[in-house]
């Protein structure tokens, strides 16, 4: 059903996207915390009409009254198979929340719901800079699998973090947000979804910033000058696996490398079909 103030402009966003929320709808969100969007979205219809609906003046809806929200960071993703995979927006709302009170944020023919909890005391902070911990990079079917991790030592282990990638013979900026996993982030792409595209071999500055869970950036210590993977670095684990020799006569792969391969080209190859399908379907009706 379409929520009240929602127009049919905004179906095909909502029809064909797969949404990721930060905090998840149904729990806490302090009084001026992040609220991060993510969409994986099928069909380029379907990805502006995303993008519109967020250009609209966005509000949380409380029970007698409405606290505005900024845009404070968008990330366009990647195109991936005719939509676009990985697109990001991190609101934040312009006063505080009335703690205890529910609220409700409606967008493109959706509706999430928090409950607004006091500020936290958690102490987020860097206890060193940053530094390259691993990489590696692989050309498949529809896109490199080219990854670049960052150990980013922090006093709280899983928290959000914002990075830009900035070329530094020139060109042109990749911002996203991921999330601190075991101490360290990821910046790069995976075959079929993403992340950001970092020209392989291209020189950046890396900056990255830790989002508290008040709606506050913390500042790492210091930028980062990184190279973005090529095919000079190692291939990812689970494809070297597969690409070594499996027999005494140097056999280049196994049979059940080969299937599992053939798999994964067919499932891409699937995949992409399906979104192509899907992008051409008639918008549902409410």
């Amino acid at each position: 059903m379409a929520l009240a103030g929602e127009g049919a402009a905004h179906a095909k966003c909502g029809a064909r996207t797969e949404w990721r929320i930060t905090p998840t709808p149904g729990t806490a969100l302090t009084e001026r915390g992040w609220i991060l969007i993510e969409a994986d979205i099928a069909g380029p219809i379907a990805a502006q009409q995303c993008m519109a609906a967020f250009d609209s003046p966005l509000a949380l809806k409380g029970v007698d009254h409405d606290v505005p929200l900024e845009v404070a960071f968008v990330s366009n993703g990647i195109p991936v198979g005719g939509g676009v995979s990985g697109m990001q927006w991190l609101l934040r709302p312009k006063h505080p929340l009335r703690v205890g009170q529910q609220y409700a944020l409606a967008i493109a023919n959706q509706r999430f719901e928090w409950t607004a909890e006091p500020a936290t005391s958690v102490n987020l902070r860097w206890t060193g800079p940053p530094q390259e911990a691993a990489r590696d990079y692989a050309r498949l079917p529809c896109g490199p699998e080219s990854h670049l991790w960052i150990q980013a030592p922090l006093t709280i282990h899983n928290a959000l973090m914002r990075f830009r990638a900035t070329p530094v013979h020139g060109g042109e900026k990749r911002e996203h947000i991921v999330r601190v996993k075991d101490g360290r982030i990821e910046v790069g792409r995976n075959m079929c979804y993403g992340g950001v595209d970092l020209k392989a071999g291209g020189e950046y500055q890396l900056e990255l910033w830790a989002l508290h869970p008040d709606g506050r950036e913390v500042a790492a210590p210091q930028a980062l000058r990184i190279r973005a993977p090529n095919n000079d670095d190692p291939k990812p684990l689970w494809l070297a696996e597969l690409l070594a020799p499996a027999h005494e006569d140097g056999s280049p792969l196994s049979t059940f490398g080969i299937l599992v391969l053939t798999c994964a080209a067919v499932g891409a190859l699937g995949l992409l079909l399906r979104r192509a399908f899907k992008s051409r379907l008639p918008p549902r009706t409410s």
